[in-house]
């Protein structure tokens, strides 16, 4: 729309005016001053610098581009560097630190990771250790964290592998007597490699990886007299036992004879000197023995009398069997029958 009208001091000559135009002119410059006076409340906050210039585009309009300019650079170095706008960007939650076996510590912190968090700590994480929540989990407020650290260790241990006291059985010595020494027990050893599991310090686990024998144990030998003639039970060849056992029974004596006459014992043996009867409640059929005055002998035989704590001695002869009597014996064994 454009207006006619006379200039005062000559009405004849009219003058021209755009009122479009000169609105949109007045509507930016009251935009420009009203983006100015909002970037001015901004400032006071993130960009202090800039307020001189804000006061002089007030005074000369044409300055407004400059502060403009300045207002975008002030905003954006106070954005990036300030902690007061970083503060307002990221939250602070609390949350609560379990390292291994230490007490519950409280931590506050910025960081919503479980291993921002541990590295804002200092904690160390080996191959074998675990965390929970996982390492790569977002935290919430209050949330517990707990470090549980594993580790393995391997040890090589020397071990002392005992000797066993045995009879060795001789016929150089009279039968049920005790000689010297056959030779002295020696102790062995054995190298072991064990793998122990530590969970925050403590040993959980333990694995055997490696077992071997450096030196075999030499048992210390005890001579024993046996009987080789007519002898229905003998040693083995080694002829050296360990003594598992060892009773106080009362011994008698008995010939092949006697009983059901036939010369047989109840497990199918020949009677005879080194087979004797016992309860088999007390002594297993098949039982390897070693009797005090006696000798090496066989529990093959069972008897009507041979109740409880009894044994009978087996001989080749009644007068053998008769000059046994009654008498208490040591009664040793040196295996039991399966």
């Amino acid at each position: 729309m454009q207006i006619r009208r006379l200039a005062p001091e000559n009405r004849e000559h009219p003058v021209s005016v755009d009122i479009d135009a000169l609105a949109r002119k007045l509507n930016r410059s009251r935009m420009l001053r009203a983006g100015i006076m909002c970037a001015a409340a901004l400032t006071t906050v993130v960009a202090p610098k800039a307020s001189p210039l804000l006061l002089r585009s007030f005074a000369d309009p044409s300055s407004a581009s400059d502060a403009q300019q300045s207002i975008q650079t002030s905003i954006s170095t106070s954005l990036l560097g300030s902690p007061k706008v970083s503060g307002i960007r990221h939250r602070t939650i609390n949350v609560v630190l379990i390292d291994g076996s230490k007490k519950p510590t409280p931590r506050f912190t910025t960081s919503l990771r479980v291993c921002d968090v541990l590295a804002e700590a200092g904690v160390k994480l080996g191959p074998e250790d675990k965390t929970f929540p996982n390492v790569n989990s977002t935290l919430k407020d209050g949330e517990l964290i707990r470090v549980t650290h594993i580790g393995e260790v391997d040890t090589i241990k020397h071990i002392a592998l005992p000797f066993h006291h045995v009879l060795k059985m001789t016929s150089a010595i009279q039968a049920g007597r005790f000689g010297g020494h056959g030779h002295l027990g020696k102790f062995g050893q054995a190298t072991k490699v064990v793998r122990t599991t530590y969970k925050n310090g403590h040993p959980v686990t333990y694995k055997v990886l490696s077992y071997r024998v450096t030196m075999v144990p030499q048992n210390e030998e005890t001579l024993a007299g046996i009987r080789l003639r007519s002898a229905r039970a003998l040693p083995s060849r080694g002829g050296s036992y360990q003594r598992l056992n060892t009773l106080v029974m009362t011994a008698t004596g008995y010939s092949p004879f006697e009983g059901n006459g036939r010369g047989r014992c109840a497990t199918g043996m020949r009677a005879g000197y080194g087979v004797v009867a016992v309860d088999p409640r007390v002594i297993p059929l098949g039982s390897k023995l070693y009797i005090e005055g006696y000798g090496y002998a066989i529990a093959g035989d069972t008897g009507g009398a041979i109740k409880g704590m009894r044994v009978d001695l087996g001989h080749t002869t009644h007068g053998e069997a008769e000059q046994v009597g009654r008498r208490k014996v040591h009664v040793w064994i040196l295996s039991y029958a399966h």
